[in-house]
């Protein structure tokens, strides 16, 4: 009966995800990408950390090899993006750039480079390993841009690449803590690290809205006030609470509770940033979005299991 959770996981994300498209066609779009950028920061996430680990000498494969292995499943999951990125209207100036077949065709390369190099990362050199890093960071900041500003092209927010840099480093770390695998000193130190994370990613946040504010650039404040608009304002609070409990968690060893409290934060905190401005439609397909993407990796993480005996 387990065997088949992911499969229903994932029927079940895909059909809610349809039934948002036919009522709220844009917000559907939205939603959808914004599930699959929390869903997708798990294993991408997983990955760079184990690069990290092979240039630094961590001990933390054991917790996140597993995760990393399911990275081409991304490739699957994200291929909706190119039917979501009709829904979006970009400005002239990036209609070429933010067609679906460039989209899906730059973002899809981007994720096999780094799905190849998590399957590999224990055969790779120390050399090879800090060049992927570099290259991670110059393929978090274009997904940036194609994940977290697509839903008002134009938008410019410098934080964008760091911000999913973060994000990623967060869901591999949380989801790691939460599946419980692997050594406990080794889950320890992966869960100082998840608390860094969890206070990088607040910090940006934050500082992206107070120097739009303190700085007075009407150019960007429309994007908050859009993302501040009825109950939408208390979100951000929800998500940033997580925090604390997360510090907590981790601080007394409780460490399935910090990746999972870690993990609830950020989902809720970039579905918030990603898309309030569709409204809660948007919420439904983004649960949608992230059932769908979640359920397929889990299939291919089982997979996996069963072909390594």
């Amino acid at each position: 009966m387990r065997r088949g959770v992911p499969v229903l996981v994932l029927l079940a994300g895909v059909a809610l995800a349809i039934a948002v498209l036919l009522a709220a066609p844009r917000a559907a779009a939205v939603g959808w990408l914004a599930g699959f950028v929390i869903a997708g920061a798990v294993p991408l996430g997983a990955t760079a950390w184990l690069l990290i680990a092979r240039l630094t000498g961590g001990e933390w494969a054991a917790p996140l090899l597993p995760l990393a292995r399911v990275t081409p499943w991304l490739l699957v999951a994200g291929l909706p993006l190119a039917v979501a990125s009709l829904a979006l209207a970009p400005p002239p100036h990036l209609r070429v750039y933010l067609s679906p077949p460039l989209l899906i065709a730059r973002d899809h390369a981007a994720v096999a480079l780094l799905a190849w190099a998590g399957r590999r990362v224990e055969r790779l050199s120390v050399t090879a390993a800090a060049l992927l890093l570099v290259t991670y960071a110059l393929i978090v900041t274009m997904l940036g841009c194609d994940w977290l500003l697509v839903v008002e092209p134009g938008h410019s927010a410098t934080v964008a690449g760091m911000l999913l840099a973060v994000v990623q480093l967060l869901g591999g770390l949380g989801a790691a803590l939460l599946l419980g695998t692997g050594a406990h000193a080794a889950r320890a130190d992966l869960a100082k690290l998840l608390v860094a994370c969890a206070l990088a990613l607040v910090y940006m946040l934050y500082v992206d809205w107070l120097i739009v504010w303190y700085g007075n650039l009407p150019e960007h404040v429309g994007w908050y006030v859009d993302r501040l608009r009825g109950g939408w304002i208390v979100v951000p609070f929800v998500g940033a609470s997580a925090l604390p409990a997360t510090i907590w968690a981790a601080a007394t060893d409780r460490l399935r509770l910090a990746g999972g409290i870690a993990l609830a934060g950020m989902a809720i905190g970039m579905g918030w940033w990603i898309g309030a401005p569709d409204g809660w439609p948007m919420a439904v397909g983004a649960v949608g979005g992230a059932a769908a993407a979640t359920g397929l990796m889990t299939f291919g993480r089982r997979r996996e299991a069963v072909r390594r005996g």
